[in-house]
């Protein structure tokens, strides 16, 4: 099983059904968007896949996901920033997904204009937009910049 992030490679699949070279990807309860991208996510299967047997068991169970993830973040809420990233744009959230996933083991990303292009590559944000999202979530206090 391959993490996107290297302190997560000790989350491994004792059965073996996932190959050692599949891409897994986790998303923690303390993400303070963890419910919505679930919910976005179970809203996608239906869409796609809701006429096929069994599916809608599926979603059912994404979006109780989703809600026992809300509850655990209202019980430690010092622990989530919703409240701060509901303060930003749904194309800075984004962003902030993005550099979740992508920051190294220290919770750094290099904010140069070339790992810029490597992180938003499916968007049409340019050097300039990404920088407003970034100002957006560093004003949030969702995220900071270091020299």
């Amino acid at each position: 099983m391959k993490h996107a992030r290297k302190d997560y490679d000790r989350i491994q699949d004792p059965h073996n059904w996932i190959p050692d070279d599949e891409p897994v990807f986790l998303i923690r309860g303390q993400d303070a968007i963890a419910p919505d991208i679930l919910d976005q996510y179970a809203s996608i299967l239906n869409i796609r896949f809701g006429a096929f047997p069994g599916v809608e068991e599926i979603v059912e169970a994404v979006k109780q996901h989703a809600n026992e993830m809300r509850v655990w973040q209202k019980i430690y809420a010092e622990i989530v920033s919703s409240e701060r990233l509901s303060q930003v744009s749904d194309s800075a959230k984004w962003l902030f997904v993005l550099l979740l996933v992508s920051q190294d083991d220290g919770g750094r990303y290099p904010w140069s204009p070339t790992m810029k292009r490597a992180l938003t590559v499916g968007t049409s944000w340019d050097d300039s937009y990404c920088d407003s999202l970034l100002s957006e979530l560093r004003v949030a206090d969702v995220a900071t910049l270091s020299e």
